[in-house]
């Protein structure tokens, strides 16, 4: 069956309703939190929205509040997800859930994620605190929402893990960016059935992403998305290290990458940098205007 109406109209309104509600929800919880009306209500709506943007300089971390933490935590892992999911989930469609590839690759890097930035990140303080940090952390970095609840400085090692769960970005049909998850799973299948193609030509494998088969036409869009994707994040890298000499490759790459994605602050090494010539800042501009153009158009599942 169908996830939305058929109908235009319809359909906005269903889509409209989810984003309401959780919206509604999220306020809520921050208002039991111990937040403000109008900071509840701002922070609600650029949650559901992964937009990131606080009222407050230093984002969440002013708040200095477990409970609001733990609220956006799940405001951000909701506003990641595909809008057919929550939809399914509201009609108590559980079957139909649980063979949803694309659910289980994101709940797998979600919480593998969090793992890796509680094993490997320079966290202190208790059990409960380090855990929540490091979902707080996941959270914004997977929803490309961009909230911040301490410093955006990360190691080496967790600096290319954290840029890749970004880079991929939330679920399709999901208001956050990124290369998306339903890509990532169609690219490695369409990899593995062209290794094993050739090795075998004889081989006749068709590509399944939660029990549909893809037509070639869209892994021919899959490649096109691809080689764009990286290009763009390539060209704004060579022109943010133009504009600014004292940029290493890893940190051009990051700033070009979180504002493509449109991530908020940039994952690099040396802090956040901000002194930009005139190209830099045109660069930037770009990159977040083309970026919520190539992959915010809603690519929502069509069958149970």
């Amino acid at each position: 069956p169908k996830i939305f109406s058929r109908r235009a109209t319809r359909r906005m309104q269903e889509i409209l309703l989810l984003y309401l509600g959780l919206t509604a929800l999220t306020s809520l919880g921050l208002l039991v939190a111990g937040m403000g009306t109008f900071d509840s209500l701002s922070h609600a709506m650029t949650t559901s929205s992964t937009g990131g943007f606080s009222t407050r300089a230093s984002s969440i971390a002013s708040f200095q509040s477990a409970s609001i933490e733990w609220v956006l935590i799940c405001g951000m892992f909701l506003g990641g997800m595909n809008l057919g999911i929550l939809w399914w989930l509201c009609k108590r469609k559980i079957s139909v859930i649980r063979s949803n590839n694309e659910l289980r690759l994101y709940l797998l890097m979600f919480l593998g994620g969090a793992m890796m930035f509680w094993l490997k990140g320079d966290f202190t303080g208790s059990f409960g605190s380090q855990s929540r940090d490091a979902l707080f952390k996941m959270s914004s970095i997977f929803s490309t929402t961009g909230f911040t609840n301490q410093n955006w400085e990360f190691s080496s090692g967790i600096s290319a893990i954290a840029l890749l769960v970004m880079a991929t970005g939330g679920m399709a049909g999901s208001a956050g960016g990124g290369y998306g998850v339903h890509r990532l799973i169609e690219l490695v299948k369409y990899l593995r059935r062209e290794l094993t193609r050739k090795y075998n030509r004889q081989a006749v494998r068709k590509i399944k992403v939660s029990g549909e088969v893809l037509d070639e036409r869209v892994l021919d869009k899959l490649q096109g998305f691809t080689a764009i994707f990286i290009f763009i994040v390539a060209s704004g890298s060579f022109l943010l290290s133009l504009s600014k000499n004292s940029l290493t490759i890893v940190d051009a790459i990051a700033i070009s990458l979180s504002a493509f994605v449109t991530a908020g602050p940039p994952i690099t090494e040396s802090g956040l940098v901000t002194d930009f010539g005139v190209l830099g800042h045109i660069t930037l501009v770009l990159l977040m205007i083309i970026g919520p153009v190539s992959y915010t158009h809603l690519t929502l599942p069509t069958k149970a």
